[in-house]
């Protein structure tokens, strides 16, 4: 669900005010640390427990974004 909904913010980014393009800003930074913690504690949570399983495809986030939307938010 989170996916889907930067999904939608970033596409709704260009018509944004620069305050809300600011919170979408820190959302999608937000986003990228998120997804990054979730797949090293995924592994490690299984190892603890000592179980495998399938983990779901993770979407990888464009981390050269980040510096693309900050550069945008300065413009705004």
């Amino acid at each position: 669900m989170f996916y889907v909904l930067i999904a939608e913010i970033l596409e709704r980014f260009g018509d944004m005010s620069a305050e809300n393009a600011s919170k979408a800003f820190v959302v999608y930074k937000n986003f990228v640390t998120l997804t990054n913690i979730m797949k090293t504690k995924a592994d490690k949570i299984m190892m603890e427990f000592e179980f495998t399983m399938k983990t779901p495809e993770y979407s990888t986030p464009d981390a050269s974004l980040v510096e693309t939307l900050r550069q945008c938010v300065e413009q705004k």
